[in-house]
């Protein structure tokens, strides 16, 4: 996994300092898995996705599912055992932690910043 900066423009402090990339199949496939929870700077970025589900998860979670310019086209706040609906506009999912998106004012029009660490 590459570690990665996710910056948002809804704040100038609104931003994820410890992020992944999962960019191999196995790493996109176990995703968050096997973690117990997320740190509130922590977040998982996902590529080429549309849709996420939370089988097996031990924790709940927030989708931020955003397009090819990183604009949010979707949110969702997900308990364990839950599937989100088909974003059709997203090339993304960052998994953040459990009202992340809401606490920070993250809505549909934000824009997120992807950087390497």
């Amino acid at each position: 996994m590459k570690k990665i900066n996710i910056r948002f423009n809804a704040s100038p402090t609104t931003q994820i300092t410890r992020g992944v990339h999962a960019l191999s199949a196995p790493e996109r496939m176990v995703g968050l898995l096997k973690h117990l929870g997320l740190a509130d700077d922590e977040a998982m970025l996902i590529a080429e996705c549309k849709q996420v589900h939370t089988f097996f998860m031990k924790f709940p979670m927030d989708a931020i599912f955003v397009d090819k310019g990183g604009v949010v086209v979707g949110i969702e706040s997900l308990k364990p055992w839950r599937l989100s609906k088909i974003h059709w506009r997203a090339a993304a999912v960052i998994e953040t932690n459990y009202g992340w998106a809401q606490r920070h004012g993250i809505a549909i029009g934000t824009t997120a910043e992807v950087t390497p660490c």
